[in-house]
């Protein structure tokens, strides 16, 4: 063997995770256990838009997941998990199980139950049993900020993501939110053959029709946006200023942020109105847009 040749080292404590973010919505969580932790990962999964069965005894269920019982936000079977048939059952119908329980021995049966049937599962504490471990996260509104330990270290994770938080310029999420609306308008205007979109849209509306190579221009049209442009910007984007990029896009113009409209403030304008009442009797009317600022309305599809 070389010298130069370096080995991989291929066993599961030194591979890493694939990081994704797991569209949820409308599938069936199955949670074992009624504590703390059961009601955080409760929370998580209604948060994803899932539908969530317990498993858990009265005895014990904590008071959140009581509450969301009494709400008909969750289903409930009110027993522990014994690793019955049943039990089993209720496992391989789900399309991802959570395991909250403190036993081993149970632990160890639900994950190999999963596995055997290959549904995702996450055991708590017991990081050899899961499929996928979950992160700490930062939310706001779209953006989503997580950091993984990979079951090494749940607290330390939590540490890192708050220091990491703490560097995000003001209005992150925000500027995530206008710049998808000033994508999906972009992509309105100019559809590409594949979009999802194209279903939605009147036919009897006449659109250009655009190769596969658009999308790319689109695509580089708006990282070109998003390289020249702060965060802090972009969270301020309006209506005025999505129409003026729209029209920089059509025309294939390099993206240029819209400097904003000077706007009179109402203590400068009448001061102003003060003083020309002094030099002459008679005012001259002056236009309402002059000291009407133009409102955000925006609706994200």
């Amino acid at each position: 063997m070389s010298q130069n040749h370096i080995s991989k080292d291929t066993t599961q404590e030194n591979v890493a995770s694939l990081m994704i973010a797991y569209r949820l919505y409308g599938r069936k969580v199955v949670i074992v256990g009624g504590g703390k932790v059961a009601a955080e990962r409760t929370q998580a999964a209604l948060a994803a838009g899932a539908t969530v069965e317990l498993l858990a005894p009265a005895e014990g269920l904590s008071s959140s997941l009581a509450a969301l019982v009494e709400a008909g936000k969750i289903q409930w079977t009110n027993r522990s998990y014994t690793g019955t048939e049943e039990d089993q059952r209720l496992l391989r119908s789900a399309d991802m199980v959570l395991s909250t329980i403190d036993d081993p021995v149970l632990s160890e049966q639900i994950g190999n139950t999963c596995h055997d049937a290959r549904v995702p599962v996450n055991c708590a504490d017991v990081p050899h049993l899961c499929d996928f471990w979950f992160m700490s996260v930062h939310r706001d509104g779209p953006l989503q900020i997580g950091v993984s330990t990979n079951g090494n270290g749940p607290r330390l994770s939590s540490l890192i993501r708050t220091h990491l938080v703490k560097s995000l310029p003001a209005g992150a999420g925000e500027a995530v939110t206008r710049l998808g609306y000033l994508r999906q308008i972009i992509r309105l205007q100019d559809p590409d053959p594949t979009s999802v979109l194209l279903p939605l849209i009147n036919l009897s509306i006449k659109l250009n029709y655009v190769n596969k190579n658009q999308v790319g221009k689109r695509m580089k049209w708006l990282t070109e946006l998003c390289n020249s442009t702060s965060i802090e910007t972009l969270a301020k984007m309006n209506e005025e200023h999505i129409e003026n990029l729209l029209s920089q896009y059509k025309q294939q113009e390099a993206p240029v942020f819209p400097k904003p409209r000077q706007v009179t403030s109402p203590i400068s304008f009448l001061r102003r109105l003060t003083s020309q009442k002094k030099k002459k009797k008679k005012v001259r009317s002056v236009p309402e847009s002059c000291c009407s600022v133009r409102g955000l309305e925006t609706q994200i599809y």
